[in-house]
Formats: structure tokens, C-alpha cells, sequence
């Protein structure tokens, strides 16, 4: 009977090639793991600085019309010691408590936008060699110390 060579041919799975198998497999796994908790927090990330500069670019664009709704030749511009622009010596935007802002525009009507976390919106005249040029940097302060700020011209 030969079945004791049959059994000297055939080979099994040995327990150090077991282990290893088992040790790549944990190294793969742990490596996937890993990568997925990065890559939720990076889109979690992504998404907040997406809704922050969505909120801001809406927040630009109604102080854009708001700014351009007074656009006439007749129509004078100021800036007070605290940042604040008026137009006309009556019109202004004012923040709420509840990080409302509220446009005051020229025909007395006034509208409204939810801003959360907004502190403030300050106006500062841009002047070349103590010129005045008609341009107005605007500055939005929100959070605990983010700003966002663009200029203005008058079109008029």
C-alpha cells in the first residue's frame, strides 16, 4: 500500500501561513477602515466650508442690491468712525439679535436675511493719494473671528 506517499505529496496549510494570511488581511482591513473615517471627515468638512461660502455669497449679493438700489448721480455716500455706510443720510443695514440683517432701501420698503453668526458689517472708503474713488470695501464679520470682504464701486 503507497497511501503514506500520497500523503508525503500532498501538502496542507501550515499554521505560519495561516498567520500571515491572517496578519495581511488585518493590515488590509485596518488600512480601509482608516481611509473611510478620512474620507467621511474631509466631505463633512467640505460641506461646512461650502454652506459657510454659500451663506456668504448670499449675504454679498443682497448688500450688492442693496447698494446698487440707491445708484444714482444725486446719491451721497458715507462712512461714519464705526464702519457704518449711509446713503443719503437716512438709509442703513442693521443687525438684529437674531442674526437678522435688515436693508433699508429708497423707497422706504425695507427687506430682510437670516445670517447665523454674524457680528457685524463694516464699510470702509477706498482712496487713492487721499482721493475718494467711489469704491467701498465691505467687510462681514461672523463667527468667532472670520471676516469676508469685497469692494464696491458706484456705477453712477
Amino acid at each position: 500500500m503507497r497511501l503514506s506517499d500520497k500523503r508525503v505529496s500532498q501538502r496542507g496549510v501550515t499554521l505560519v501561513e495561516l498567520a500571515v494570511v491572517l496578519a495581511i488581511l488585518s493590515i488590509i482591513t485596518t488600512m480601509i477602515v482608516s481611509f473611510t473615517f478620512s474620507m467621511r471627515d474631509l466631505t463633512t468638512k467640505n460641506e461646512e466650508m461650502y454652506n459657510e461660502m454659500e451663506r456668504l455669497t448670499f449675504g454679498r449679493d443682497f448688500i450688492e442690491n442693496w447698494f446698487y438700489s440707491f445708484d444714482e448721480s444725486g446719491s451721497t455716500y458715507s462712512v461714519d468712525s464705526e464702519g457704518k455706510l449711509t446713503i443719503n443720510n437716512t438709509y442703513s443695514i442693521n443687525i438684529t439679535e437674531q442674526d437678522v440683517i435688515i436693508f433699508d432701501y429708497p423707497n422706504g420698503s425695507n427687506k430682510s436675511y437670516l445670517f447665523e453668526g454674524i457680528r457685524g458689517i463694516e464699510f470702509e472708503n477706498v482712496e487713492l493719494n487721499n482721493n475718494s474713488t467711489g469704491l467701498y470695501k465691505c467687510t462681514i464679520l461672523y463667527g468667532e473671528d472670520s471676516e469676508f470682504a469685497f469692494v464696491l464701486g458706484r456705477r453712477s
